[in-house]
């Protein structure tokens, strides 16, 4: 490692690397509809070695430790985290819990419908 306070008395060649944090893959299950919660896992599975933060919709990131609970349609965030250096962030939407009981009217076997 190069000692930046002492004096330079010669040309030294400094070489930088650069990687980049991937981003996570959120997934949840189940993707069909439901009217119940879903459970959604962050991961990445080219690398074992990251930590993930999520959030739900505009809250706060909270570490990830296993698949979580969500109750309702939202916006799930979430970024991969190695040596303290922060990805950009992923977003995954969940849209098919539908807790609205459909009205079921039944129609008359003998009753006409007109158009």
């Amino acid at each position: 490692m190069y000692d930046f306070e002492s004096e330079v008395i010669s040309d030294i060649t400094l070489n930088a690397v650069y990687e980049e944090v991937e981003k996570p893959v959120i997934s949840h299950e189940p993707i069909d509809w439901t009217n119940d919660k879903v459970m959604v896992t962050v991961t990445n599975d080219n690398h074992p070695e990251y930590s993930f933060k999520y959030k739900i919709g505009n809250g706060e990131y909270k570490e990830y430790t296993g698949p979580f609970e969500v109750l309702e349609n939202s916006v799930v965030t979430g970024i991969s985290i190695k040596e303290n250096v922060e990805s950009k962030e992923e977003i995954h939407e969940i849209k098919n819990i539908d807790k609205i009981k459909p009205t079921i009217i039944s129609l008359e076997e003998n009753s006409e419908i007109k158009s």
